[in-house]
């Protein structure tokens, strides 16, 4: 669980504990650093260790199933500091086995609202994130994000191990078609010569697309198009399928 300070995540994985209010505005939160909470979903227990900022340690990262990257809806600074930790796990290449959850804590607080649920839903979908609002102080979805969360990682686990089964299927077809036409060998060695050189021409186009300069180039371009989409959402007054879809923690 990762986020901006003061926006409320260890009151939110206290609130996962209990089904009542905990009043959270009210005393300090609590400081544990992990803490451990059961839930049974669909009749399978499973356990859950909440790691409270451990952005800063790549190794604590990379043995995450999930991220959830909580900030305040009346806090512009803590949203910022959202996209940045979303980039940041873009940039180490974390998303793209694990998912990803973008929760706007403190919608009680309506009249204090900075962050529209538009913007969040447009950052969230810039990345393949889920989104979700709550609120720990009325408690308001936070039951539906803790079983939205174990979801996610069980739909994404069952997605990951069915990738691989997939690309040595697709790259045995390839290989036995080439097998069925033997006449064509020396073309295609000669064709590979040419794709090689070609690709040594090329290696230093390649080496800038994967810069951290290509992924903010890439990041800008995804975030302008949805953008896009939110103000045509906006005009035709119909809210747009990809928006809608980021707010189902059921589906990948």
């Amino acid at each position: 669980m990762l986020g901006a300070a003061g926006v409320g995540k260890q009151a939110l994985v206290s609130q996962f504990r209990t089904s009542d209010c905990i009043n959270a505005y009210d005393g300090p939160e609590c400081d544990e650093a992990e803490q451990n909470i059961s839930i049974i979903l669909n009749g399978i227990e499973s356990e859950l260790k909440f790691c409270i900022n451990k952005e800063e340690n790549k190794d604590e990262l990379e043995k995450a199933d999930a991220f959830l990257v909580v900030y305040s809806c009346v806090d512009k600074e803590s949203f910022t500091r959202s996209k940045q930790i979303m980039s940041r796990l873009q940039d180490m290449d974390l998303l793209r086995t694990r998912p990803i959850i973008l929760v706007a804590n403190k919608i009680d607080l309506a009249r204090s609202r900075a962050v529209s649920a538009q913007d969040g839903k447009c950052l969230a979908c810039t990345f393949g994130a889920k989104f979700i609002e709550v609120s720990v102080g009325i408690n308001h979805n936070c039951d539906e994000l803790l079983a939205g969360t174990l979801t996610q990682i069980r739909l994404k686990k069952d997605h990951n191990l069915l990738q691989p089964k997939s690309k040595k299927s697709k790259n045995k077809n390839k290989q036995d078609k080439h097998n069925d036409h033997p006449k064509n060998h020396d073309n295609q060695e000669l064709g590979d010569k040419c794709i090689t050189d070609k690709n040594s021409e090329l290696m230093g186009n390649n080496e800038s697309s994967s810069s951290p300069a290509h992924w903010y180039k890439s990041r800008s371009v995804m975030m302008a198009s949805m953008k896009a989409r939110q103000m045509l959402t906006w005009i035709l007054g119909k809210e747009d399928s990809k928006f809608k879809h980021c707010e189902d923690l059921q589906a990948l």
